[in-house]
């Protein structure tokens, strides 16, 4: 067997799926299994060594090493033997049933003690009135793979290849690749063993970096998504729906809502003055038409018909993956109209990165001693469209999102008279308003 010379080994390209290993000694039989665990980005090799103890208490233990896993068994083995009574007397027909016994165990390498204690094991936690047989019935349906158990890991890989192949954000696949990581962590074993008391406890007491407890919002995202990922790993019938459904079942954790902050008129007013060039466009838009920062950041030079005053999002710019027109107010074209070439195309935004241009926009309202507040600029929008057009269902149309939404955030914030001053925020220096035109070439200020 191979040796370890170290007691973190580096697995790059590790096999997870390399068979147990059989340690017998004797009455004594143990298991070596091969696994790994990723430690700051850096995949470890484990190796688990199981065995029961006279008592038919089962034991795991972890090492980092081939070598100390053998040891750990070739001690369990001389305390076992140690324990054992002096030898029984049989009968000849006892002899005969112990020997048809250890014959029917050869092929599955157990012992007749250790197929003893296991049994003994199982039917202890069987539920009241259950056979051994129903137990087993009702695992192999709950965990339909036709023989092939799928480790987390594997199902975890699966959904991220099937969400990019669907177009969807990066942001949204670097979430789902670094939650779900630490839960294929937490559990290296096949997705169809895992129960809805296992993933409570790890959901209750995870952890960050810091090693302190995760906020109520952030491990109620981690539940979010390891719903989705049961619900993706019955889809392709690695587990039964029935299983899928125990997951999703699990209660959400009662997060606070956080109060809905906006900005008012003369700070956006300032923000703009203060902006240039694109960072301009963007704000505008972001600040009076409503677009997410993503939407912002995929927006194209064409999607503003001038002619029709609308602005489209397409369907592979919005969240919801699908189209809509929003109107564009006439004090838009006061802020960006001599920043607009009718012949430009291309992506607005320079930046790639929706938290590139989040950033680049709080150093612009720091620039002019205003707050920045995340997500503001939609915030401020629906806030102020709603109590200017008093109709939930259009403000919600042209945002791309519900009425219960609007209501729930956005309702009785700031008062009609409030939302006509928002929507005639004007430069302090005001140009007399033209129509973009070929000569009018788009400038930009360098960063």
């Amino acid at each position: 067997m191979a040796k370890s010379n170290g007691r973190k080994q580096k697995t790059s390209g590790w096999n997870q799926k390399e068979k147990p290993i059989t340690f017998k000694r004797g009455s004594f039989t143990g298991t070596i299994y091969t696994t790994s665990r990723e430690i700051r980005g850096q995949t470890y090799a484990v190796f688990r060594s199981s065995y029961y103890q006279p008592d038919g208490k089962r034991v795991v233990k972890d090492s980092g090493s081939m070598e100390r896993a053998q040891q750990i068994l070739e001690d369990a083995a001389q305390a076992f033997g140690r324990a054992q009574p002096d030898a029984l007397s049989f009968t000849p027909e006892e002899r005969r049933d112990a020997d048809a016994a250890m014959e029917i165990l050869r092929p599955h390498n157990l012992s007749l003690y250790a197929a003893a204690s296991q049994l003994t094991e199982a039917l202890s936690a069987l539920p009241t009135g259950m056979s051994l047989m129903e137990a087993v019935r009702f695992a192999v349906h709950r965990n339909p793979s036709n023989g092939t158990a799928k480790l987390v890991h594997e199902v975890v890989a699966e959904l991220v290849q099937d969400r990019e192949s669907n177009g969807c954000s990066e942001r949204y696949l670097s979430d789902l690749r670094n939650r779900l990581a630490q839960f294929s962590n937490a559990f290296p074993c096949a997705i169809g063993t895992i129960t809805p008391s296992q993933i409570r406890q790890h959901i209750s007491i995870m952890k960050g970096r810091d090693g302190q407890k995760l906020a109520v919002r952030s491990r109620e995202n981690h539940r979010r998504l390891i719903v989705t990922l049961f619900t993706f790993a019955s889809q392709q019938r690695y587990i039964s729906r029935e299983n899928a459904a125990e997951i999703a079942e699990i209660d959400g954790l009662r997060v606070s809502e956080r109060p809905t902050e906006i900005f008012k008129p003369e700070q956006i007013q300032s923000i703009l003055n203060q902006s240039t060039g694109s960072d301009r466009v963007l704000l505008a838009i972001g600040a009076f038409c409503g677009l997410r920062a993503a939407e912002l950041g995929r927006l194209t030079w064409d999607c503003i018909k001038w002619e029709q005053q609308v602005v489209i999002v397409g369907a592979d710019m919005a969240k919801t993956q699908s189209r809509r027109v929003v109107p564009l107010p006439t004090n838009v074209a006061s802020w960006i109209a001599t920043h607009i070439d009718s012949g430009s195309t291309g992506k607005i935004s320079r930046y790639t990165d929706v938290g590139h241009l989040s950033r680049r926009f709080s150093a612009i309202a720091t620039e002019c001693g205003v707050p920045w507040v995340s997500n503001g600029l939609r915030h401020s929008f629906c806030s102020y469209r709603l109590a200017q057009t008093k109709n939930a269902a259009q403000t919600a149309h042209e945002a791309g999102n519900s009425p219960s939404i609007l209501h729930r955030h956005y309702s009785e914030l700031v008062t009609q008279q409030e939302a006509e001053k928002w929507f005639n925020v004007m430069p302090c220096e005001r140009r007399q308003t033209r129509k973009p035109t070929k000569s009018a070439r788009f400038s930009v200020t360098p960063v």
